[in-house]
């Protein structure tokens, strides 16, 4: 019920994202007026004539403020609805908020045409209605969820936000292209929340005490592994909370995934339409992949990490930091890719796809540990990092709009996704730093007087790190002590990797420019991208897995491994731009790239001498891996795969193989605006690329 809950909570949230583009009039639309910047129509994205004549002349900045009403009032119940859950239970708080929205929702279609402040002020109020839903949830699962089966239960029933969104999206879009017209979209999942909330209110309980039907065995099993359960009597305990790193690390990534995910839960319906250039009956549908993908991952991330857990391959703390680790950069890295293919629509949905979908793994990282720090106040904690992460929900669509209006080009829409990928790169580095597993002390207290289930399980949080000598990181030399011949061949497996995927990488290279399905700039930014963010993302795995030796060698062989995809990124790139000058060019950055060969290990040394502990290992882990981070986007946003005017006359006054293939890159955007991406020569022909 839970689940199905959830399932309504979004479809009633991002069915407005679809009906929009059928209600504005895309006449009088001015972002719409020019297609600088913009993917052409061709056969691959564009199935239907439906052609949209909506009832609302709304610009840019308009919409993303009726999108981001929602969250105006969505941010106003997060933490009184958490000390309401924690107080009277979440059975008829969750109820509730979702009726409330559901109810509002069948009205829209009236207010939308009566006033448009009167539909924001609508929205407004469904945020308030559906605000109190996470936190409530949060609350019950305080009540219902044995500590080591959180994970799955948690991300089980989460993850019906992203069937919602699913189901919501592919069907809002048939929806407003049928007959019935977009109203009906607002009818529909509006009547199906109201029959859900009647069904929910007589099938659930707040608690295993109250549950009618529950068997005497499982209800004992229930209270017993999570403990007698006092809540009633707590006082929340806000200077611990608000003084907890733990909290804050859970915060940051809360408001760090949000501004992604929102941004595109809103948006992406816009983006597929107004730059891809989908119809939207495929709009919907393609809309709601990503989606399909994070539920998918969302629930195979919570049966994984409970399995971690219970076999104590790896802590509490361990599994968090893993799964946020991936499901934070991961997202980063495939929206840095969508801006490299820009009008390749196969990779472009793919891309979206994989940073949507690999986001569900924080469903096993930040999004159930509030259960785990605390589970006395889960609903009050949850209620608190809702509130502050729902900043981005108002944010994104409105950073969005700003950067549109008047310019809705494919490069205005590449900086938002620039900010999303940063956002998302902070956050999951500000959580590997500050992130636990462990219950705390001041939450642990008021509700616990006996040893249980959860104090075991907290102290193999704590005592791995002791076991492991006091923090000292076990090298594959202290691993093998006596055996160096184990530590060099270990040592070595990470270089036999990035060996392998170096001479793959520019083989696949090759092969794209040839064939043309991409350019040269695209796959050079691509593979350096991939090449340096995938080691960036491991090297913090790595941090995080602590004294898991199988686990260590994995990641740092991934870490150095994928580093090779660099071979068909920088480190060719000279003879790209500048065929005549490459030994000259390769000298001065070399030259520059030396300049890490010796400072690099100074500051290892510097951090490990006297104190050569894990801890400052990771410190050295973290250096590299923004380092890295940093220089993948700095390629991104100036890299070039053309040959420079500077750097071809001197060269050759006749054509040959290096000419031919500059042409292909520089030649086709001729007599076109620099904005415009070029259209199909026919039908059925290759796109032709070009290189900007």
């Amino acid at each position: 019920m839970a689940f199905m809950g959830f399932v309504n909570v979004y479809a009633l949230r991002v069915n407005l994202s679809v009906a929009l583009i059928a209600m504005v009039n895309e006449t009088d639309s001015k972002s719409l007026n020019s297609t600088d910047g913009q993917c052409p129509v061709t056969e691959v994205n564009s199935t239907s004539p439906f052609k949209k004549n909506g009832n609302f002349n709304w610009d840019e900045n308009l919409q993303g403020l009726i999108l981001g009403a929602f969250f105006y009032g969505y941010i106003t119940t997060q933490i009184p609805g958490g000390w309401l859950a924690n107080w009277m239970g979440g059975k008829v708080l969750f109820g509730g908020g979702i009726f409330i929205t559901a109810l509002l929702s069948i009205v829209i279609p009236i207010c939308a045409k009566t006033s448009v402040s009167l539909l924001i002020a609508v929205r407004v109020v469904q945020g308030i209605g559906e605000g109190v839903t996470f936190p409530a949830m949060h609350a019950m699962w305080g009540r219902w969820a044995p500590p080591l089966e959180r994970s799955r239960l948690v991300s089980f029933s989460y993850a019906g936000a992203q069937l919602g969104t699913v189901i919501a999206l592919p069907i809002s879009g048939y929806l407003c292209q049928s007959s019935l017209g977009w109203e009906s979209v607002f009818y529909v999942f509006g009547g199906v929340g109201c029959v859900w909330c009647v069904a929910w209110m007589f099938i659930v309980s707040d608690s295993p005490a109250k549950h009618p039907r529950i068997s005497r065995e499982e209800k004992d099993y229930v209270e017993t592994s999570i403990g007698v359960d006092k809540h009633k009597d707590l006082k929340t305990p806000w200077f611990s909370i608000l003084t907890s790193m733990p909290f804050w690390a859970i915060l940051m990534a809360h408001m760090c995934n949000n501004w992604g995910f929102y941004t595109l839960l809103t948006t992406l319906p816009k983006y597929m339409r107004e730059i891809l250039k989908f119809d939207i009956a495929q709009n919907g549908f393609l809309s709601a992949v990503p989606y399909l993908c994070m539920w998918i991952i969302g629930n195979v991330s919570g049966i994984s990490a409970d399995y971690l857990r219970h076999n104590k391959i790896l802590s509490t703390t361990a599994v968090r930091k893993l799964y946020n680790g991936l499901g934070l950069m991961f997202p980063a890295v495939f929206l840095i890719c969508v801006t490299i293919i820009k009008c390749n629509h196969i990779l472009a949905v793919l891309f979206l796809s994989m940073a949507v979908g690999l986001e569900g793994m924080i469903y096993a990282g930040f999004n159930v540990n509030h259960l785990d720090i605390a589970p006395a106040y889960a609903g009050t904690l949850y209620g608190l990092t809702n509130l502050a992460a729902t900043i981005p929900g108002f944010l994104g669509p409105q950073v969005v709009g700003i950067l549109t209006d008047n310019n809705n080009t494919m490069c205005q829409w590449h900086k938002a996704l620039y900010i999303a990928s940063g956002i998302y790169a902070f956050g999951a580095i500000f959580y590997a730093i500050f992130g636990s597993g462990a219950e705390q002390r001041w939450a642990k207290k008021p509700l616990y007087q006996a040893k249980n289930l959860q104090d075991t399980l907290t102290n193999h949080d704590s005592t791995q790190l002791h076991r492991a000598g006091g923090g000292h990181v076990p090298p594959f030399s202290s691993l093998h002590r006596n055996n160096m011949t184990i530590n060099g061949f270990l040592s070595a497996v990470p270089y036999l990797c990035m060996w392998i995927i170096g001479n793959v990488s520019g083989i696949s290279a090759d092969y794209l420019r040839h064939n043309k399905i991409l350019s040269t700039t695209a796959v050079r930014k691509l593979y350096n991208g991939l090449g340096l963010m995938f080691p960036a993302v491991f090297l913090i795995c790595v941090t995080i897995i602590k004294c898991n030796h199988v686990l260590a060698v994995l990641f740092l062989s991934m870490a150095v491994g994928l580093e090779g995809m660099i071979y068909a990124g920088f480190n060719v790139n000279h003879l790209d731009i500048a065929p005549a000058y490459a030994g000259t060019l390769l000298g001065f950055t070399n030259c520059a790239a030396t300049i890490p060969g010796f400072l690099g290990p100074q500051v290892v040394g510097i951090l490990t001498d006297e104190n050569n502990t894990m801890v400052q290992w990771h410190k050295a882990f973290y250096i590299s891996s923004a380092v890295y981070a940093f220089g993948a986007i700095f390629y991104v946003i100036f890299g070039s795969g053309v040959e420079q005017g500077w750097a071809k006359k001197p060269l050759n006054a006749t054509k040959n193989v290096q000419e031919s293939v500059t042409h292909y890159d520089s030649t086709h955007f001729q007599g076109v605006n620099s904005l415009h991406v070029p259209p199909y020569t026919s039908p059925h022909a290759k796109p032709m690329l070009h290189d900007d």
